[in-house]
């Protein structure tokens, strides 16, 4: 073995880690233009060091993982896993390169209509092959130490690189299985492994190997080609020569893929913008407000009162995306989405109340179009005083939700209770399926969001919940149902900043006590909004929302009495610390073993492996993740699996048989503080006894105008024989039929049906609709799945050809172009694109201008687009791109030279215990340097008269073994009296530990069970890097016979202990002289399972 084995998600996380690194140096703050951004910062350090350690990172971290995934399903999906043009296999590359370019005008087409769940999904199938050419072809063989530039890039062929059919590439290795080196001949022509393996379904896509002798195979135990001439094989997927008879090259085969990784990532930057480029990432600190309301003609006062609170919403709060869906009978929508609150306002006051009656209404339309634009984690809000009359779209639109994490609240009046009796007289009647308040309240159990109620509705109190909720994205700490009267323990941890505490229903009583004792009455709004440190969000009778800035870390109690048969508790909060879960099965057949995402809703009584991705576990502290939680909505737990890990980014926990009810999941565990944390999922899991999955299509879903498409989806049914009822909607229409759309299944009986999609002529390009496939047994109404896919509308022009880009001035910077001065000046770039094929969608430039005019500019143009790009001289250089409906951008460059007078690669060259030595270099100047200004934790300022261009200052008298920040200002010399300032440069360093190191402190056992016990402290010193060596060993036994192990890290779990039994825990710091301190020592004891007299 040769180290870890680095898996897609692995290099796909790691691409795109080092990509956003450098995309935030590259576009920094405006309040830091110099941002320090560490070298090895994880995801979740970059997003708190660029917005903020308040900022949640969640969403940004669901769509790193909603590429990654995307990736790994590559391996699972009918239509991709056997393919050897997708994996890299059979010497297919051209057909790579083929597929993958197909594939980038789909991207493109996507990036078109904002659709970045598609964009995301067909990124990650893109990179799953760009990735397996490194470990699947000879590149690395061959002697390359960099990347294939390239690979997946229009414009680009493997021309001349390929061996040719009849030429020999490897030869025999001394076994067929194993490890085996230097059997590619050297000087061959590129080529990758024939793979061949029993399999019904894969058979007619895999490609035999030729009888030669000469050909290179997969080659591993999977392999049955590896037998044949020539033996052995050449993947590097792998470290195990089990599977890989390179897997000693398989670190070099995966340090090119995160780099090939992050270079696509780049282009595609390019090619869509930077502020696209930010959205497909969920890079933003506000939210989305979207709303869905009924505008029928009994809502007249209510949109009224809609107007006027979102308009105060609007002020208030900071959002990135409004989106705004309204529903009536028989109409539905149109959906708008904006980034402009003004455009927002004015398409919210031109609603107007018409038609419908007090009828039912298309809601869940309504619904299903706001979801569509809605980003993952955002919250809809729908208004409505009616019923739903299109209930038949209830299943899938709620998995929808589901699936993008969109809490969804419903706000109605009384009207609806008033119509119940209406509903029960109308169901039978007609082909309309009524869905009422239950169908609300499954929606928002299942999204984790509210039911709020009232005769009218309370706009000022519900205002107040919507802002709230739009201003913060938060993470769950409690999510409990209850009937009966509650007394429940809630730990606030020290990572909580935050934390609002909301109950809906009447109660009698209500108080929340903190750690000291102090209580709150929540029913007593006059003393909360009395209390230093508390905000009443809302106080109705049956909707109450309170928020504590800055809680005291430790367990806070709860306790109410009703007045309502149930209400619903959920405490959010602010937060560093949140986590992230996925269900997938292990799935050990060929090609690829791997962890298999399921899509929709697991199954009940099945073990899974769950992916829990810890975010923010290391800003947070934290020492231990105790367990993985399945519990009921009154909180009882249903089950419990054991987490047999450090804290890490990322693992799978193989659970038990999953619960037959719905369930939330909960994390519990400790921090470095010895306080319990605990963080529930919001969105409540089902677990359904049926399957439904996207089984086959020609590739991704897509067509021209005009053209028709289908897609197969495989519906199974593991619970009682039933009639099962299949329903397919898209949010454009343009899925038309089922085939069929009712099918009788027996227990483990499965039927693939067909989704028949029609694409009108008046379509465009680039257009994307979601299309939903949901099969309900007619016997069990609950069980229900649904799966989802993306629709994609193709350019009818094959257009291959860039745009051009003609520039029709010469900008000119001439004497501002010296840091310092270049400010005062701007230049303007004025630049005619024009696109005769599939024609010019966007334009934009690198860096971002400071302004850009456009004329001539409306999608899929083919006329000239005039734009005049305005840049600062501070920005010399620019690449000026209009991209067309394919992707293929045409750019026109702007060269003005080197901005002299810029410091860079400014850093720490030497750290020792009392001085830094700091070293940058410097763009040469027209201005001559005078000095720099150093300043040194924002208090000592001394001068550096070095007028190289390469620069060493010593920095001394420092505090031992602490973290210290630099400022570095340029002042240069212009026949003037003053001196002119340039731009400063930042970086900062830590001195080390110089001394004899001091011993750990505050040693405690934060956890333990019958085999584990987890242990914390508190280094000597909190800026220090430091390695600890923890040693056990069993009470009234040898100290000589201690276990030790070695950290980095301020807590460890010592394993394969014995129950019931007591154990000396000894904890000693090495510095970075390599000396040790003396330990730190205490005891513990691990959990009894039987009582012992």
């Amino acid at each position: 073995m040769y180290g870890a084995t680095r898996d897609h998600e692995w290099i796909t996380r790691e691409g795109i880690r080092r990509n956003i690194r450098q995309f935030f140096l590259d576009h920094p703050p405006e309040d830091n233009p110099s941002i320090y951004l560490p070298t090895d910062a994880s995801l979740t350090q970059l997003f708190h060091a660029y917005y903020g350690d308040t900022a949640s990172p969640t969403r940004f971290i669901k769509a790193v993982n909603s590429i990654a995934m995307a990736n790994v399903k590559t391996d699972s999906s009918h239509q991709y896993r056997y393919d050897p043009a997708i994996h890299s296999d059979g010497e297919q590359l051209d057909a790579v390169q083929q597929k993958l370019l197909d594939r980038y005008s789909k991207i493109s087409a996507s990036v078109i209509d904002e659709a970045y769940s598609a964009v995301r999904s067909l990124l990650g199938t893109s990179l799953h092959s760009i990735q397996k050419f490194y470990a699947h072809s000879t590149w690395i063989e061959q002697g390359n130490t960099g990347i294939l530039e390239g690979l997946g890039i229009p414009d680009n062929t493997f021309d001349g690189m390929l061996a040719e059919a009849t030429e020999d590439v490897c030869t025999s290795c001394p076994s067929s299985q194993g490890y085996c080196s230097g059997n590619v001949i050297s000087g061959a022509g590129l080529s990758s492994g024939y793979y061949t393996y029993p399999s019904e379904l894969g058979a007619s896509q895999l490609v035999p190997k030729p009888t030669t002798g000469g050909k290179c195979s997969h080659g591993g135990s999977l392999d049955v080609s590896s037998y044949d001439e020539a033996k052995g094989g050449v993947n590097k997927d792998t470290t195990s020569p089990c599977f890989s008879p390179h897997h000693n090259l398989h670190a070099d085969a995966a340090e090119a893929a995160v780099q090939a990784t992050d270079y696509y990532l780049k282009h595609t930057e390019k090619m869509i913008g930077m502020i696209k480029y930010r959205l497909l990432f969920d890079l933003y600190q506000g939210t989305a407000l979207s709303v869905s309301i009924d505008t029928t003609g009994s809502m007249g006062e209510d949109i009224e009162g809609v107007k006027d609170q979102v308009a105060q919403i609007v002020a208030n709060t900071v959002t990135e995306v409004y989106i705004l869906s309204q529903f009536n009978d028989p109409g539905c929508g149109p959906v708008y989405k904006t980034y402009d609150p003004d455009e927002f306002l004015d398409a919210v006051n031109a609603l107007y109340p018409n038609g419908g009656g007090d009828g039912p209404e298309l809601f869940w339309c309504g619904l299903q179009k706001a979801l569509s634009e809605t980003p993952d984690y955002g919250d809809v809000f729908c208004f409505t005083d009616a019923e739903a009359k299109d209930g038949e779209l209830m299943d899938g639109v709620i998995s929808l939700a589901q699936r993008q994490n969109n809490k969804v609240t419903v706000i109605l009046s009384d009207i609806l209770t008033k119509n119940q009796e209406k509903q029960e007289e109308r169901k039978g009647e007609g082909r309309d399926l009524i869905t009422g308040i239950d169908g609300y309240q499954r929606l928002v159990a299942a999204t984790g969001g509210l039911l709020i109620s009232a005769e009218k509705f309370d706009i000022d109190e519900i205002a107040n919940i919507i802002g709230s909720s739009v201003a913060n994205a938060t993470v769950t700490i409690l999510q409990q149902e209850t009937s009966a009267d509650l007394s429940v323990e809630v730990p606030i941890d020290d990572s909580v900043f935050d934390c609002e505490l909301r109950i809906s229903g009447q109660t009698n009583t209500a108080f929340f006590t903190d750690p000291t004792g102090k209580s709150y009455d929540l029913m007593d709004r006059i003393g909360l909004e009395a209390e230093s440190g508390v905000e009443v969000i809302t106080h109705t009778d049956t909707l109450k929302a309170v928020r504590w800035l800055s809680p005291s870390a430790g367990m806070w109690v709860l306790t109410t009495t009703l007045a309502d048969p149930t209400h619903s508790i959920t405490l959010q909060a602010t937060s560093t610390l949140d986590f992230l879960n996925d269900f997938a099965v292990l799935d050990p057949s060929p090609p690829h073993p791997h962890y298999r995402p399921i899509e929709g809703q697991p199954l009940m009584n099945t073990i899974y492996y769950l992916e829990i991705t810890l975010v923010g576990h290391l800003e947070s502290d934290v020492a231990v993740v105790s367990a993985i939680q399945f519990v009921d909505k009154t909180g009882v737990v249903l089950r419990e699996v054991y987490y047999p890990f450090d804290a890490k980014d990322q693992a799978y926990i193989r659970t038990d048989p999953l619960p037959d009810q719905p369930f939330y999941i909960r994390v519990v565990g400790f921090l470095g503080s010895g306080n319990r944390w605990m963080r529930y999922s919001g969105v409540e899991v089902w677990p359904v006894e049926t399957g439904v999955d996207l089984y086959a299509t020609s590739e991704e879903l897509s067509a021209h105008p005009g053209e028709s498409a289908t897609a197969n989806f495989l519906v199974t049914n593991y619970g009682i024989e039933s009639y099962f009822t299949i329903t397919g909607i898209d949010d454009l229409y343009f899925l038309k039929f089922m085939v069929p759309n009712r099918v009788f299944l027996s227990n483990n009986e499965s039927v693939e049906v067909e989704a028949q999609f029609f694409v009108p002529l008046d379509a465009t390009h680039g257009q994307v609709s979601t299309a939903i496939v949901t099969a309900r047994s007619e016997l069990q109404t609950q069980n229900v799945n649904s799966a989802i896919a993306h629709f994609i509308v193709l350019s009818s022009v094959v257009d291959l050809s860039l745009p051009t880009c003609t520039l029709t001035n010469t900008p000119d910077c001439t004497g501002y172009l010296t840091n310092g001065v270049c400010s005062g000046l701007n230049w303007t770039a004025n630049v005619i694109f024009r696109d005769s094929g599939s024609g010019l969608y966007s334009v934009h430039s690198e860096p971002e201008p400071l302004s850009l005019t456009t004329t001539g500019l409306t999608p899929g143009t083919t006329g000239d687009v005039t734009a005049d790009f305005v840049h600062s001289c501070c920005s010399p250089q620019a690449v000026l791109r209009g991209v067309d409906g394919m992707g293929n951008a045409g750019e026109c460059n702007v060269n003005m030279g080197i901005l002299g007078g810029v410091i860079e690669n400014f850093h720490v060259d030497t750290a020792e215990a009392t001085y830094l030595v700091l070293k940058w270099n410097i763009t040469p100047s027209d201005l001559p340097i005078d000095h720099y200004d150093l300043n040194t934790d924002s208090s000592i300022i001394h001068q550096s008269l070095c007028k190289e261009l390469e620069c060493i200052e010593l920095v001394n008298y420092l505090e031992q073994c602490s973290v210290h920040e630099f400022v570095l200002t340029p002042y240069f010399d212009d026949g003037g009296v003053d001196e002119v300032a340039g731009t400063p440069a930042f970086t900062q360093g830590s001195t080390l530990d110089g001394g004899d190191p001091q011993t750990p402190t505050d040693g405690l056992a934060v956890d333990a069970t019958a085999n584990t016990i987890t242990v914390s402290w508190q280094p000597p010193n909190l800026v220090c890097a430091y390695t600890y060596e923890v040693c056990h060993y069993e009470v009234n036994t040898d100290p000589g016979l201690a276990i030790c192990d070695t950290t980095t890290i301020t807590s460890h779990t010592l394993r394969d202990l014995e129950e019931c039994k007591a154990y000396f825990i000894d904890v000693a710091t090495t510095n970075s002289n390599g000396l040790t301190s003396s330990p730190l020592n205490f005891y513990s004891v691990t959990h009894c399972t039987e009582i012992i007299p």
